[in-house]
């Protein structure tokens, strides 16, 4: 059985979020299968936003504001293993792949680009550690937006891809400044290497050069920088990291004893190495590198 989740424990938002929460919580409480409730929950959402657009471009820029800093607090509230997760996510990628303006024929704006959602992602993207202090709910938030958002890029949608650089940088090639901030920086970078290491090692391999301020947004971190920022290196230092912290030991700056990674740690280790593998297996028998 399901965990009854609690849209409740939000904030009273002001009246178009009121509106858009409403609208998610009863996409989230349907009693139709994933399917069926991600696909009338698009349809709401879409309705809704052309609904009160109003044709003005000041106010749609508002509302889908509220759209997907709305989406991002609920987000942040459901189990990744909960099937409503899927249905968010099922739900943006309906809302892009079948596109369509978003206010009308004469909108510039296209569902296809989800305009806007980028600038509230990159908004809402704090880490714990910005925080005065934190919970372990705090922790799960973090968690199940990493998550969320990795597994919405595609080959041929990766806006925030900047996010699993920065996370991998942060959880694989920093040293560990405390025990429990890196088990949940670890688990960060293992989802991206996960859910969407194919686009990552397609990146690496790729003979294209990058301009100055993608290669500031790829810069790695202080253990591998003299790794070249977009090589095939880049990946095998990841691989070596992973199998160095699989053994459940490792050093944390200013502490004279090893810490100890937890058996869930340990568990994500295993199925990013696996994930790794595999994702560099199928690009290479694709052909997409030498």
């Amino acid at each position: 059985m399901s965990t009854i989740i609690d849209l409740d424990a939000l904030d009273d938002p002001e009246a178009t979020q009121a509106d858009i929460l409403r609208i998610l919580k009863q996409g989230l409480t349907s009693e139709a299968d994933s399917a069926t409730a991600a696909a009338k929950l698009a349809e709401s959402l879409r309705g809704y936003i052309f609904s009160q657009s109003n044709g003005s471009r000041g106010f749609l820029a508002d509302l889908l504001w509220d759209l997907w800093m709305t989406l991002l607090h609920v987000v942040k509230i459901v189990p990744i293993d909960h099937p409503r997760h899927d249905v968010l996510i099922t739900t943006i990628d309906k809302l892009r792949c079948e596109g369509g303006p978003v206010a009308g024929p004469d909108d510039s704006k296209q569902w296809a680009d989800l305009p806007e959602f980028r600038i509230c992602l990159i908004y809402a993207w704090a880490d714990p550690s910005d925080m005065s202090e934190y919970t372990p709910e705090d922790v799960k938030a973090w968690n199940r937006l990493n998550s969320f958002a990795s597994r919405l890029l595609t080959d041929d949608f990766k806006d925030w891809i900047q996010f699993a650089w920065w996370e991998i940088a942060s959880g694989l090639e920093t040293a560990p400044q405390d025990a429990a901030e890196f088990e949940w920086k670890l688990w960060a970078a293992t989802e991206w290497l996960i859910q969407c290491g194919n686009l990552l090692f397609k990146d690496l391999t790729s003979p294209e050069e990058l301009d100055a301020e993608v290669l500031a947004t790829v810069k790695p971190g202080p253990l591998c920088e003299n790794v070249p920022p977009m090589s095939l290196q880049r990946w095998e230092f990841w691989q070596s990291r992973l199998a160095e912290l699989s053994g459940g030991k490792y050093s944390v700056e200013g502490s004279a004893e090893d810490a100890v990674l937890g058996a869930s740690s340990l568990s994500r280790i295993d199925q990013a190495i696996a994930a790794m593998r595999a994702h560099a297996s199928s690009s290479i028998a694709q052909g997409e590198i030498s």
